[in-house]
């Protein structure tokens, strides 16, 4: 199970670092939605890890399951405004309603 962690850990490293390397031609916006969505499914996906060995092994991540969900739904919201922001504003620039 924790090699389950450390892979999925290495493989969202590594699916960043080979987004990141053939970005030298895309547009920024494109660039910070696609950092914002590995974020997004590499943290949800450890998350999701987390919890199988949490409940496998019988022991909590944190002290109040209430502090943990919030924790997490904040997280994700924060990260699906932020990606909506940066789509809005891409199509704002692509329709020359904005000029940056």
């Amino acid at each position: 199970m924790f090699t389950a962690i450390v892979l999925t850990f290495t493989g969202g490293a590594g699916f960043l670092t080979g987004s990141i390397s053939g970005a030298d031609n895309v547009e920024t916006f494109k660039l910070v939605f696609l950092l914002l969505l590995c974020g997004f499914v590499t943290y949800n996906l450890l998350l999701l890890l987390l919890s199988v060995v949490e409940r496998v092994a019988g022991m909590k991540l944190m002290t109040s399951e209430e502090g943990y969900k919030r924790m997490v739904i904040w997280f994700n919201a924060i990260i699906i405004i932020m990606m909506m922001a940066d789509l809005s504003i891409c199509i704002c620039w692509h329709h020359n309603i904005i000029s940056l």
